[in-house]
């Protein structure tokens, strides 16, 4: 049996999460995941965090607490940059810092420095930090990020035809495919934000779940061509740096400009400047230019069920009113 390596399920799982494992599994570890966010886990985050952060990064020191007695190591990388001359969140730039000063009896870390900001070379430099418990081949490493990167372009292409990251990394594909063949969506709804926001079910009320009982087919950032979002995002005058709101950004000019959607739900974390800024840019071009109706929903460990549930109705069936459906 190789080593155990613990991954939690939280922020960046729900983008890289396949290349991840299929990485470590090639230098033969063995992955072992956090279980879905529960209360447990909501609650030691809150508990051990600082109270200055946002909820998704609280989640993972829960999800940290619960792997952290069961594996031989904790993946917990330092991602800088993600995209040339851009930058990520400083909140995953500071993560295996606030994890050493908060969080207590810890096996050891790998934590990479990804910083691609300059050129792709850094994600290589990466590959080989992470490998070092495992291997000193350089070949080794280059084919276990070569199987790595395929893995990821079959994760973007499945999301590519509708599916949601959880639909995949959850094995619910069949299931989605059946229910496209089956049922006749009614509204098209957009998700803005996060994908470790509007995909966490515990945190946003099980929001997709409960959007899609209600008949409505969603779209989100991540069924959209990189290229077409930064070509949307560019509509702003002033580039943004911060490589996730960039795509949001650009998600949410691309569905006002081809109305191709009946709604907009954009999802913030509760205290996030970066969050806090692109929704009030998104919300100032549907003032101008669109005719969609827009909800903007902000996550803390303080929301309620109920409240959102109610709002979400409302607007559901305030859209259909719109369209004659009522």
């Amino acid at each position: 049996m190789g080593k155990r390596v613990g991954i939690p399920r939280s922020l960046l799982y729900y983008i890289y999460y396949p290349g991840w494992k299929k990485f470590f599994e090639e230098l033969g570890a063995e992955i072992v995941l956090s279980p879905p966010t529960n209360k447990k886990i909501l609650d030691l985050g809150v508990k051990d965090s600082v109270d200055e952060v946002c909820l998704p990064v609280k989640l993972y020191f829960g999800h940290l607490e619960v792997l952290k007695d069961k594996v031989d190591y904790l993946f917990v990388p330092r991602v800088i940059s993600i995209s040339k001359k851009e930058w990520i969140c400083p909140k995953f730039i500071g993560l295996p810092d606030m994890v050493k000063a908060q969080l207590k009896d810890l096996p050891p870390m790998i934590s990479p420095d990804l910083n691609m900001r300059k050129s792709r070379k850094g994600l290589y430099n990466a590959a080989v930090e992470a490998a070092e418990p495992f291997t000193k081949s350089s070949i080794k490493v280059l084919k276990a990020l070569y199987l790595a990167l395929r893995e990821q372009r079959k994760f973007k292409a499945k999301l590519k035809t509708g599916l949601t990251p959880i639909d995949i990394l959850e094995k619910r594909e069949n299931k989605r495919v059946n229910e496209k063949k089956t049922v006749q969506d009614s509204l098209v709804i957009a998700l803005l934000g996060h994908p470790y926001l509007i995909y966490e079910s515990f945190i946003n009320m099980d929001l997709i779940r409960r959007l899609r009982e209600m008949g409505v087919r969603l779209v989100s950032p991540e069924m959209i061509e990189d290229k077409t979002l930064n070509k949307n995002a560019a509509l702003q005058p002033k580039s943004l740096f911060w490589t996730l709101n960039k795509k949001v950004m650009g998600a949410g000019y691309y569905f006002l400009s081809t109305q191709s959607v009946d709604g907009i739900i954009q999802m913030a974390a509760f205290g996030c400047g970066p969050d806090a800024l692109v929704n009030e840019l998104v919300e100032r071009r549907v003032r101008r230019d669109g005719n969609i109706p827009l909800l903007s929903i902000n996550i803390d460990e303080h929301s309620g069920e109920a409240g959102l549930v109610t709002r979400l109705e409302a607007f559901i069936d305030m859209i259909k009113l719109r369209r004659g459906m009522g």
